[in-house]
């Protein structure tokens, strides 16, 4: 019967199944499955693998001139960094100088690549897409290894810095350790002024460091990837000026933590110098972080039922930059669980003689569980679809409806209701005041206030050189989540 019909009416065929043949080749079509197929697998693979081995390489030279300087006679870790910072910057002169004789090969800009600080602070970033060339690979991967060392080596030297201060001892088996000890910078005005200088510049120096390899990570996974059609999103500064009207307690509150913890952290510096207002800068330290750690607690608590209770569909469609984003909370987040069950354990074995073990016990405690809360609401948050993704798809279902329900009613669907504007506008406020905390609490410890170091659970239970190692592994990424968490705050705030 099937036949019969078709033969009858061959009309009625769908041109779909029939082969149709052009008239003229077609070579861009020709050469796209070479390019599909070779491009994300062999060149990302073959990149991949000499990046490996060049993190590997530096990060031992860094740690081997840390750990035995004497070893390294001429400096090796150095000349290293200096090849590798003189051929990226080679990589970068050449390809900007390509791209812009290059005639129509305008690059592409990805509105989705890196995180919402890095588009506040420049938003016409521009990320190759198209580009099949494997030496974008190798070039991308070189330059995001050069700041990946770069931070490894800053790192470094600031944990050579805390341990003579913790130690004061000059450290005359090692050269590095002599030229940081013995140099009296107070003789010399313009020394002193390089030397504080430094010290005050070296939390946005990892920073940028770590920001940076985070932007060249996506562009390395967005080589060889075709454009899509997608309109640019507004500006996040116009939607933080405009958003910033209607925040009004988040604001405040977290205004009020914000001065406040200027204030205790002002203080701690100059107390922390002295014998006798040494316990007293640590009891302001501990103080201040107990009283807002609960309330950033309760905040998440608050952010999470309120994102359980939303009847909008999660997000779950395929974002390479929100999986970064993820991956990179969650995983500067163990900077912080590390120190605070290693604090829980050795809570386990030390008498609690002092007032400073109580106050670490319960720091140790609050920051665990408010560093695991704040996590799911900031991934929560990141897979709510934006408020004009909403009205689109009530819009779209009103009218595929509208034979049954009036213009009226269709219209009154499309918009949010009261209920919906509410909890967004809760999750705004929970959002600002989270992101103002996360700034003081990532000021703290990024400018030297490291309490845990001198005082507490730690260094009772497991010795000064032991305890040393825990917290210098875990203070950088503990510093990095908390500007982190800042970003990804604020992709929250713009979602809602």
């Amino acid at each position: 019967v099937i036949r019969q019909k078709m033969a009858e009416d061959p009309v009625t065929v769908p041109t779909s199944i029939s082969p149709q043949k052009s008239s003229e080749p077609d070579h861009a079509d020709a050469a796209l499955p070479h390019l599909d197929i070779w491009s994300p697998s062999r060149g990302r693979m073959f990149s991949g693998l000499l990046a490996l081995n060049v993190i590997i390489l530096g990060a031992a030279l860094v740690v081997s001139a840390a750990l035995k300087p004497q070893g390294l006679r001429h400096h090796e870790d150095l000349v290293f960094l200096l090849f590798l910072m003189a051929l990226s910057m080679v990589w970068m002169t050449g390809h900007m100088i390509r791209e812009r004789c290059s005639q129509g090969a305008g690059p592409h800009t990805d509105h989705h690549a890196g995180s919402i600080l890095t588009r506040c602070l420049h938003d016409r970033f521009f990320t190759q897409l198209n580009s099949p060339f494997v030496s974008h690979r190798f070039g991308l991967l070189l330059t995001l290894l050069t700041n990946m060392l770069l931070w490894l080596s800053g790192v470094t030297d600031d944990t050579i810095h805390m341990q003579i201060e913790a130690d004061g001892e000059p450290g005359a088996n090692s050269t590095r350790f002599n030229n940081t000890s013995l140099c009296h910078c107070s003789q010399d005005v313009v020394c002193s002024v390089f030397q504080r200088g430094c010290e005050l510049l070296y939390p946005f120096n990892i920073e940028y460091h770590l920001t940076s390899a985070c932007m060249l990570y996506v562009m390395w996974k967005n080589v060889g990837r075709r454009p899509h059609h997608q309109n640019p999103p507004p500006s996040p500064l116009e939607k933080l000026q405009l958003g910033a009207r209607r925040l009004m307690l988040g604001s405040a509150l977290g205004t009020m933590c914000l001065i406040a913890g200027l204030c205790i952290f002002i203080l701690y510096q100059v107390q922390v110098g002295t014998q006798k207002g040494r316990h007293q800068a640590f009891l302001l330290f501990y103080s201040y972080h107990l009283v807002v750690l609960p309330v950033m607690l309760c905040c998440s608590l608050v952010g999470t039922i309120i994102h359980k209770l939303e009847d909008t569909e999660v997000d779950s469609s395929h974002n390479p930059s929100r999986r970064l984003d993820i991956s990179l909370l969650i995983g500067s987040s163990l900077g912080h669980l590390a120190i605070s069950y290693f604090s829980l354990v050795a809570a386990l074995g030390v008498v609690f003689h002092q007032l400073s073990n109580w106050l670490d016990f319960t720091y140790s405690l609050l920051s665990l569980f408010q560093v695991v809360c704040q996590n799911i609401f900031i991934i929560e948050g990141l897979h709510r679809p934006t408020l004009e993704e909403v009205v689109q798809s009530r819009r779209s279902s009103s009218v595929t409806e509208r034979s049954d329900f009036t213009t009226e009613e269709s219209s009154a669907n499309a918009s949010p209701t009261g209920s919906s504007t509410w909890r967004r506008q809760a999750v705004k406020e929970i959002a600002i005041f989270l992101i103002l905390t996360n700034i003081m609490l990532w000021v703290i410890p990024a400018f030297g206030a490291h309490p845990q170091l001198e005082e507490g659970l730690g260094k009772a239970f497991f010795g000064f050189r032991i305890w040393f190692v825990i917290l210098n592994l875990g203070l950088p990424l503990g510093v990095f989540y908390r500007i982190h968490s800042v970003g990804g705050l604020l992709e929250v705030l713009f979602i809602s």
